[in-house]
């Protein structure tokens, strides 16, 4: 049962941790496709 926790403590971590990334990701992506067409606005 011992391992069973460690496992499923690291596989949360890691999910958080990509998820962090992938946030990350969308929010830089969603930011430049913004000041993309804000500058052809301008």
């Amino acid at each position: 049962m011992f391992y069973v926790n460690l496992f499923n403590k690291i596989l949360n971590l890691f999910l958080k941790y990509v998820d962090i990334q992938l946030i990350k990701k969308i929010r830089e992506y969603l930011l430049g496709k913004f000041f993309h067409f804000f500058c052809i606005v301008n």
